[in-house]
């Protein structure tokens, strides 16, 4: 709803297969991948996405509840290129998508 209001479309995934499918499918100009998600995790399908397209430049931002989940340059996971912790603040939002795509 967040980025809606600011103007962008959003299209959802219900899991992480879902998520792997849409990026096989089509290019987004960015991806927010949570880290909790049924059949498979974020982590996992960042993963899979990643293998499959070594060449993408599509940034995948990890989405997590837990601080703990952060590696030492502060992404949720090597594979994800950033993350915003959850509950999601709108300023954080839109620095993270001025620093991804508007740049």
């Amino acid at each position: 709803k967040m980025l809606e209001k600011i103007g962008w479309m959003v299209s959802m995934d219900s899991d992480g297969v879902e998520a792997v499918k849409r990026a096989r499918e089509k290019t987004e100009d960015i991806i927010f991948m949570d880290s909790q998600m049924p059949r498979m995790d974020g982590i996992t399908a960042t993963r899979t996405i990643k293998e499959e397209n070594p060449e993408s430049l599509t940034p995948i931002i990890g989405l997590s509840g837990n601080v703990i989940d952060r590696d030492n340059n502060g992404r949720l996971s090597s594979d994800m290129d950033d993350m915003l912790l959850k509950p999601v603040i709108s300023a954080e939002l839109k620095k993270m998508l001025y620093k991804w795509v508007a740049a």
